[in-house]
């Protein structure tokens, strides 16, 4: 069975977390980016200070994604509206407007070993058929071996809760690799 699927997403935010980040990012429907701190989620505002501008609240509506780093830790965040193409070779083809989430996340475990967890996700849930989601994510450790070449050991795990006809819902693969980083 040979599967292509493609999803467009304009992503709203879903913002769980707040924090000191050194260099948040904060990126808007209307196509503006704030650089700076997120501070909180207030009164259906995303509490935001900039070396700019100060602190202000910006309406969680407007935004359309937001980044969070500190020099350990990376993570993003996103959720909104989808529509999912799924072109089978043996079955009929789907498509369906979802709702999307997804999440972006590493964190270096031993900062001067550069030792470094990863994982990333994604959930589109058909909001046509509420049996039918698909979703994606990969989990690992970057291991460095010398100066800027590394290893990574890696699980990814996809899940079609609604797949062609005579396909497998769950789909695991384990990885491997090498590679150089700049």
């Amino acid at each position: 069975m040979d599967l292509s699927q493609s999803r467009c997403s304009p992503p709203l935010i879903c913002l769980l977390f707040s924090g000191s980040g050194l260099a948040d990012e904060v990126y808007m429907k209307n196509g503006d980016r704030f650089t700076g701190v997120v501070k909180t989620t207030k009164d259906g505002k995303l509490m935001f200070e900039t070396s700019y501008a100060g602190e202000m609240g910006i309406g969680l509506a407007a935004i359309q994604r937001v980044v969070y780093e500190t020099d350990r830790t990376n993570l993003s965040i996103e959720a909104g509206p989808a529509y999912i193409w799924e072109n089978y070779d043996t079955s009929e083809n789907q498509d369906y407007a979802a709702a999307h989430w997804g999440l972006r996340f590493d964190h270096y475990l031993l900062e001067a070993w550069k030792l470094q967890a990863f994982h990333r996700h994604s959930l589109d849930w058909s909001l046509e058929d509420s049996s039918a989601y698909l979703f994606k994510s990969q989990t690992g450790l970057r291991i460095p071996i010398f100066d800027s070449l590394q290893a990574t050991v890696q699980v990814n795990f996809d899940r079609n809760n609604n797949p062609a006809e005579d396909a497998k819902k769950n789909d695991y693969e384990y990885l491997l690799t090498g590679g150089y980083t700049w």
